[in-house]
């Protein structure tokens, strides 16, 4: 019984990167925030030039989807597939799953993030990224092939 209640738990989304590396990455798009500002203050030429008004608009939209898909990505795990929410949402079925590798580095899993590579056979390799506990173990009882659901390896 205590091992169904861990598979219902990694049902949830869970955050995709840990805290502290979304608080490091809202510390620097703050500094490159206010960089920006006093760059536009010293400069107020760069207001005149479209070119660079457009540049760095672009900029700020790839750096602001970009945070914010890092404060918003949530991973989760069901029997069937393993989904990935932000930006855009990826789903792979786990049936098509040929490898798994599973990169963790314990005393590091607060600035890099534990991730897992999915390689199928048919559409080249998925990543997914947990800092959850619980979807980090199924990620690794999935590589080790332990547990009623994991994939059958198919042969090359």
């Amino acid at each position: 019984m205590s091992e169904s209640k861990p598979r219902a738990e990694a049902a949830r989304a869970r955050p995709s990167y840990p805290l502290l590396l979304r608080m490091i990455a809202m510390a620097i798009v703050l500094a490159l925030g206010v960089q920006a500002w006093r760059t536009v203050h010293s400069h107020p030429a760069l207001l005149q030039d479209r070119d660079a008004i457009l540049l760095g608009l672009l900029s700020a939209a790839v750096v602001l989807a970009s945070f914010w898909h890092l404060l918003m990505a949530r991973t989760w795990m069901d029997a069937t597939h393993i989904t990935q929410a932000g930006l855009w949402t990826r789903r792979l079925a786990l049936a098509d799953v040929r490898r798994i590798h599973v990169v963790y580095v314990p005393g590091l899993a607060w600035l890099i993030s534990p991730r897992v590579r999915l390689q199928t056979a048919s559409r080249g390799s998925y990543v997914f990224h947990t800092s959850d506990p619980v979807v980090l173990a199924r990620f690794c009882e999935l590589a080790l092939g332990v547990g009623e659901d994991a994939p059958e390896p198919k042969a090359d």
